[in-house]
């Protein structure tokens, strides 16, 4: 079974999401990554014991002026990446603002992920892991620390989320406006969603 799902990342500017979602796509990382405009579109895929995970991955700007334009591109994901710098006291503080943001957006549709990036500077940490591990508890999400740069965690948390993906409440998801067809291919049964 093939499942074909949008995730989004957000966060503040500076906190790795770029270099994530790089991670997550080409498995490489880029030093001094330009800066995204509104959004950047990649895909990577997850193949899994039971089935296949095609991510259509949507990673939003985090300045503040491109602001408004980002619930245009997380609108309707299945799953929603929310990422801060652990070296960054006020990002993981913008992360419980983005928390909400989004969750008044889109309830509790798709499946959040708390991550924390930059674990490869964990000398300069400035948020406990634990502490990361508690609100995303408290909020029913996954958490997780990365480190884009030298890749530790990111195949993890991947292979995390698309196990993950055939556990999606289908009439939760279906609630929030996203339509999901299920067209019988090849492999099997197919998400798509109608729109991004």
């Amino acid at each position: 079974m093939t499942y074909s799902v949008k995730l989004a990342v957000v966060g503040d500017t500076g906190v790795g999401k770029s270099s994530v979602s790089e991670r997550f796509a080409r498995g490489t990382f880029t030093d001094y990554p330009e800066t995204t405009i509104g959004a950047a579109f990649l895909t990577a895929t997850s193949k899994r014991p039971t089935h296949k995970v095609k991510f259509n991955i949507w990673d939003t700007a985090g300045q503040e002026r491109y602001r408004a334009l980002v619930p245009m591109y997380y609108r309707h994901a299945h799953v929603l990446l929310i990422v801060y710098d652990i070296t960054n006291r006020s990002s993981y503080d913008s992360a419980k603002r983005w928390q909400r943001e989004v969750t008044g957006v889109m309830g509790d549709a798709p499946l959040y992920v708390l991550v924390g990036n930059k674990t490869d500077l964990s000398a300069s940490r400035q948020v406990p892991e634990a502490e990361g591990r508690r609100l995303a508890e408290k909020h029913g999400a996954v958490f997780a620390e990365v480190s884009a740069k030298t890749n530790d965690g990111i195949s993890r948390l991947l292979a995390t989320i698309a196990d993950a993906v055939p556990e999606l409440d289908r009439n939760a998801v279906e609630a929030s406006g996203v339509t999901l067809a299920q067209p019988v291919t090849g492999e099997g049964r197919s998400w798509t969603s109608c729109c991004y």
